[in-house]
């Protein structure tokens, strides 16, 4: 399960900025149901983020993609962006993870500088790659560790530190690093070399490739969810097959009335919603392919298949826009599958959806705002932080909604009234 992050000098975020999945157990009491208590820690399902458009919401969710991404290899396409603040001075971006599973706390941390790279051997130059919406970069890693706790114990170990010049120190790695600070390269990061190579199997491993292993397994535990469009798999069409009366029952509580689903793989369309009609006053059964439905009950359709197929593995799902894709009512129903549910997985989401920013669905410190500082740096506050100018911190019972239009909680924004748009 994510801990906590801490950013900076990534995209808009230039100063140091700390997004937290831990309860606020001291000061927030509501929905203590919405708590997983786990390795000495009280960690929460959901996370909400919200602010004006252009405060850093989408940024705070691509850190997450960047941890992911910068273990698979050392060529990554992103959308062509500045990963680093362009106006900090620095193009050194320092990332801190921290994950925690049933038995250890892990930090992770990373500096890196993202580079873009042109390839002029396929005649594509440096002009072409900057008007392509997608673009391949380099991340040369300056500064790399891994960090640990076991349950019980309050001090962390240090794994491994390896550094600028290509130094890699750590005791437990001392006979694989001794030529490891020659050979590897500045853009592959210890963390996949070591478990590509000693920690990428299930048996017994002693405890430094263990660590490593579950640090992988975190990582790779994070998921977008997102709207497949038609980028489906055999593995997704068998889920469905074996789960449709799950889905369909899921389908149900959010009003979407279906007998049963069929698939058919060796159709163009394989997935079939199964209606339940009248023709001339009899009850009849008709199949309808998917893509005939509303684009709404396709959307909530992919999402459900998306989040059962991978609830049950402690998955860590993120999705910018969540309100894009849902009614308020069925991101409300989103919201509370994770709340209800007894694994270990989260959902952490940004949205302009403030009719479900209430003290039904959300405890005070699930509830985050982005927004920029007077310097043009995106800020993370929770609900719980912000206190009035008497020190008095949001009630438990107050309408978070009514309070942020109001404009309260300083992340909304300013309309000026009047506003002409022939000026």
């Amino acid at each position: 399960m994510l801990k906590e992050l801490l950013i900076k000098n990534f995209t808009s975020f230039k100063n140091e900025s700390l997004f937290s999945m831990e309860a606020d157990y001291d000061r927030v009491s509501e929905h203590s149901n919405h708590i997983v208590e786990i390795a000495d820690n009280r960690l929460l399902k959901t996370a909400s983020c919200y602010g004006p458009n252009g405060g850093g919401k989408s940024n705070l969710l691509r850190v997450l993609s960047l941890i992911k991404a910068l273990q698979k290899g050392s060529t990554l396409l992103f959308p062509d962006y500045e990963f680093a603040c362009v106006y900090s001075g620095s193009k050194e971006i320092e990332i801190t993870v921290f994950f925690v599973d049933e038995e250890f706390e892990i930090g992770y941390k990373f500096n890196i500088i993202a580079e873009r790279k042109y390839d002029e051997t396929e005649g594509i130059d440096e002009q072409a790659f900057k008007r392509s919406p997608i673009t391949t970069f380099i991340f040369n890693i300056n500064y790399e560790s891994v960090t640990f706790r076991k349950a019980g114990t309050q001090e962390f170990t240090s794994l491994f530190e390896r550094f600028s010049d290509g130094r890699i120190t750590g005791e437990f790695f001392e006979t694989i690093l001794i030529n490891l600070s020659v050979k590897l390269a500045k853009n592959k990061t210890v963390v996949s070399y070591i478990y590509e190579n000693f920690a990428n199997n299930d048996g017994d491993l002693p405890l430094q490739f263990d660590i490593i292993r579950r640090l992988m397994g975190q990582i790779n535990s994070i998921r977008r969810l997102e709207i497949l469009r038609g980028a489906y798999t055999p593995e997704y069409f068998n889920f469905v097959e074996s789960n449709s009366a799950q889905i369909v029952k899921l389908l149900s509580k959010v009003d979407i009335k279906v007998h049963s689903i069929k698939v058919k793989k060796e159709n163009p369309t394989p997935v079939f919603f199964v209606r339940e009609v009248l023709q001339n006053g009899k009850k009849t059964y008709i199949e309808l392919p998917l893509k005939m439905e509303s684009s709404g009950t396709a959307k909530i359709f992919d999402l459900f298949v998306n989040i059962l197929m991978f609830l049950d593995k402690g998955t860590i799902f993120y999705c910018n826009d969540i309100n894009a894709y849902l009614h308020p009512k069925l991101t409300r129903a989103l919201v509370e599958l994770f709340q209800q549910n007894q694994n270990h997985a989260q959902l952490i989401f940004n949205s302009h959806d403030i009719i479900n920013m209430d003290n039904e669905l959300f405890r005070r410190d699930e509830i985050w705002f982005v927004f920029r500082d007077e310097n043009y740096s995106s800020t993370l506050v929770p609900l719980s932080n912000i206190v009035n100018y008497k020190g008095e911190q949001v009630r438990k019972d107050a309408k978070f909604n009514k309070q942020y239009l109001e404009g309260r909680f300083g992340a909304d924004p300013f309309i000026r009234k009047g506003l002409d748009w022939n000026e």
